[in-house]
């Protein structure tokens, strides 16, 4: 069995090129193609992407990319004909003029939302849904795959919940926890306890996770809920996740908190998410870049040209 990538781009060329070859390294003849969404970095960023060069170091995958017809950054957006059950009229106008506010646009294209080119692309069951910030050290995909399969209604498998975010776990909650069968409340996977906790905070998180495309296509036509949004005050999946759960649908974490980094490493360079853009200085990013830059010359012997 093979699966299609799923990873958005935004002005980290050399980062993504590295997570790539690393992936390459490890899952070469699991994958088929890769598709690389790009949120209006500019055409500087994606030159090197495009080239020969990169189809060489990637072989014999297929390399897919696509520029965003509007930036669609790391809020919420909303898409013309999707209003999700959750939202009153209310506040799907409140979030379109906030979005008309940030972005100079009320509404998204539906092939805009992150992940959901892909999603709506591939022609496999499972799409496998990254960062670009991620160093692979063994086959991940092979687990997840033999992983997914066993499930009766898969949505989702990955690195299960975003504890740090959770009062839950001052219980002793964890995702081991999670996935031994106990839940921490009856209303799980809601997990606020009191105005102002975080509800949302669990989730299998999509920065290195195994998505059934069936499902993302039944909880869109279903809840009007796009898998790669911000919905509900969540982050990326997060209310997606809530929902695919109480749908009765199922998910996994087959790597063990302890030995997750013995597969990989999400923000190697020891920052990740949208602080690696939003919280550092320009001088920062620039060294990020060219580490990347460096260990793909010493590791894979791939000379960075601009």
């Amino acid at each position: 069995m093979k699966v299609d990538v799923a990873v958005q781009n935004f002005k980290k060329p050399e980062l993504l090129l590295y997570t790539l070859a690393t992936l390459h390294a490890q899952c070469r003849d699991l994958i088929d193609t890769v598709y690389i969404n790009d949120d209006l970095s500019g055409e500087e960023f994606l030159t090197v992407l495009r080239s020969d060069r990169v189809k060489e170091l990637l072989f014999p995958w297929n390399i897919a990319i696509r520029v965003n017809t509007q930036r669609n950054g790391w809020w919420s957006n909303i898409v013309s004909g999707y209003r999700p059950q959750y939202l009153t009229p209310f506040h799907y106008v409140k979030r379109y003029l906030l979005s008309l506010w940030r972005s100079g646009h009320g509404t998204s294209q539906r092939e805009d939302i992150r992940y959901q080119w892909a999603l709506d692309s591939t022609d496999k069951k499972y799409l496998f849904v990254i960062h670009d910030d991620v160093e692979f050290h063994d086959n991940i995909l092979a687990l997840y795959i033999l992983t997914i399969e066993s499930l009766k209604k898969p949505a989702i498998v990955g690195d299960l919940g975003q504890c740090w975010r959770c009062t839950y776990q001052q219980d002793g909650c964890s995702s081991d926890i999670i996935m031994s069968g106990k839940r921490p409340s009856p209303i799980w996977p809601d997990t606020q306890r009191n105005p102002g906790d975080t509800q949302w905070a669990c989730r299998v998180n999509e920065w290195c996770s195994l998505v059934s495309v069936e499902a993302t296509h039944e909880i869109l036509e279903s809840q009007k809920l796009f898998f790669g949004n911000m919905d509900n005050n969540g982050d990326s999946t997060a209310y997606w996740f809530y929902c695919a759960v109480n749908a009765g649908y199922e998910f996994s974490e087959p790597i063990p908190t302890a030995k997750r980094t013995s597969y990989y490493i999400h923000g190697w360079t020891g920052k990740s998410g949208h602080h690696a853009w939003t919280g550092q200085s320009q001088d920062e990013r620039m060294s990020d870049r060219e580490e990347a830059k460096a260990r793909l010359k010493e590791m894979f012997e791939f000379e960075w040209e601009s």
